[in-house]
């Protein structure tokens, strides 16, 4: 893979009931402030893609992630044209997450999949869930 080329990785956190974690972007997102999204990040250095969405549902929700499976891959340019390849993860946590920093991420919640249709997504959060039938 091209060394110009950024990784992030994001994960569809579900619970028992069938609802979907979001986090509501904090008032330090370099864009599409105050929309939700599922919890991820860019992979820093050597990591893998699987230790960096650990890392980061630990830093965002101060819980274990159970990555539980690989949903799809993507690779994409942005507006701006830098280029991204991003891993979406299935995964579980088994306790309740809390926001960690307020500046990255002003809440969390749960939300039923038929509502995410009414839910003021991220734009690339919404083409996911787009992808997978929920809205």
């Amino acid at each position: 893979m091209e060394d110009n080329i950024k990784k992030a990785v994001a994960v569809v956190i579900e619970n028992d009931k069938g609802e979907i974690l979001l986090t509501q972007r904090g008032r330090i997102s370099r864009d599409e402030y105050g929309k939700w999204e599922n919890c991820g990040g860019a992979v820093d250095g050597d990591e893998t893609e699987e230790e960096a969405i650990k890392r980061e549902v630990m830093e965002e929700l101060g819980v274990e992630l159970e990555i539980t499976g690989i949903l799809y891959e993507d690779t994409f340019t942005t507006d701006s044209g830098a280029s991204w390849k991003v891993v979406i993860f299935s995964g579980k946590i088994d306790s309740e997450p809390k926001v960690q920093n307020k500046d990255e991420n002003e809440d969390v919640q749960w939300f039923r999949k038929d509502n995410l249709k009414n839910v003021d997504l991220a734009s690339y959060t919404k083409k996911d869930f787009e992808k997978f039938g929920w809205i």
